[in-house]
């Protein structure tokens, strides 16, 4: 199915050039960069903090059984089978933790046939 290879391209991409990253305390990759839409609304004064855009497989493509807790600024690695993942596409002001900072996303762009998701994320202050 044309999906899967979707899917199988973005996987790939995400392994081999992907950062690391938190979203709903599970480690994932992301793709980072900067489009010129985003340029544009930072300088327009819609993101005043760090901004970027983020490319994320669609969480149910996620398998991982790495658990990661935070606590008191700490984080904690173990492995355990987790049936209650969400699952569910991420929505605005969801938090996704890069390089030990919080980013809120702003704005989502679904992909084609929803095997992932375009974000534009912006750093808590």
């Amino acid at each position: 199915m044309f999906k899967d290879g979707l899917i199988s391209c973005l996987k790939a991409e995400l392994e081999t050039f992907g950062e690391d990253a938190i979203f709903r305390n599970y480690p994932i990759k992301i793709l980072r960069g900067t489009s010129s839409q985003t340029k544009n609304m930072r300088v327009a004064g819609f993101y005043p903090e760090e901004s970027f855009d983020a490319m994320m497989m669609h969480p149910k493509d996620i398998v991982s059984n790495l658990r990661t807790i935070y606590h008191e600024g700490k984080h904690r690695d173990f492995f355990a089978v987790d049936d209650s993942q969400d699952k569910t596409a991420p929505t605005v002001n969801e938090i996704m933790k890069i390089e030990g900072e919080d980013f809120r996303i702003r704005e989502i762009e679904v992909l084609e046939y929803e095997h992932g998701f375009k974000l534009i994320l912006e750093k808590l202050i």
